[in-house]
């Protein structure tokens, strides 16, 4: 196998790990948004639970209101606090998976650029081959007609 096939086959892997990647990091950021959708929901649900509720009932009625209302915060705050943990654990998965992409895809390019150059140089190569053998047949033809003068 020559040296450009041999690079062709490489080039050809570190493309499929470029797109593999890309993938993985588009998987983690589709879960990144959707688990901030979330987490915005419960802060807007909690916003307007709590401008929306009315504590306004007197006696006991109302401290067993007032405590239930602070039992049901507690648990939405709780809820969100969890939620802010999960999506912050995604934002450093998803931004570890985009530089684990972004060398995956300076790798590519660079064993694209080697493939290049391997392509011009054996170009070349071919180009100064086929000077030779017309340069070969001119002299030939010339000392031919030399001596046949």
């Amino acid at each position: 196998m020559d040296r450009l096939k041999r690079v062709g086959v490489i080039e050809q892997h570190a493309r499929m790990e470029e797109e593999a990647a890309a993938r993985a990091m588009a998987e983690l950021e589709r879960r990144l948004v959707e688990q901030q959708g979330r987490l915005d929901q419960l802060r807007s649900f909690m916003e307007d639970y709590s401008r929306n509720v009315s504590l306004n009932t007197g006696g006991s009625a109302g401290v067993f209101a007032l405590q239930n209302y602070r039992a049901f915060m507690n648990r939405i705050e709780i809820a969100i606090d969890q939620q802010a943990s999960a999506v912050d654990g995604l934002m450093r998965q998803y931004e570890q998976a985009r530089r684990l992409w972004q060398e995956k895809r300076t790798h590519a390019r660079a064993i694209d650029k080697l493939r290049t150059r391997i392509e011009i140089e054996q170009t070349r190569q071919q180009e100064r081959v086929e000077q030779h053998e017309t340069d070969e047949f001119a002299s030939r033809a010339s000392m031919a007609r030399e001596l046949q003068d």
